[in-house]
């Protein structure tokens, strides 16, 4: 069963606020296992960027790891696990 006849729309496109959180109209909602974040649209290409970074250290650090590298050494080379 849906809303059809059920709702009235009274606003499109404004801020809400969802769990203590602000969303509004443009900003990237991402979930995963982990959670839910709100991404807001004007930081969201540095948090891409900085996101990527991450998965880039990440990935590099386990690959170090399966090599036998030892976790402190890895760890202060990129800083993350």
């Amino acid at each position: 069963m849906d809303s059809k006849g059920r709702s009235i729309v009274f606003e499109y496109d404004a801020p809400i606020e969802c769990g203590g959180v602000p969303v509004r109209n443009g900003d990237i909602i991402f979930g995963d296992i982990d959670g839910i974040i709100v991404i807001p649209q004007d930081v969201a290409e540095q948090v891409v960027a900085d996101a990527l970074r991450k998965v880039h250290q990440e990935s590099a650090s386990r690959a170090e790891l399966e090599r036998g590298g030892y976790l402190r050494t890895v760890y202060d080379k990129y800083g993350v696990l």
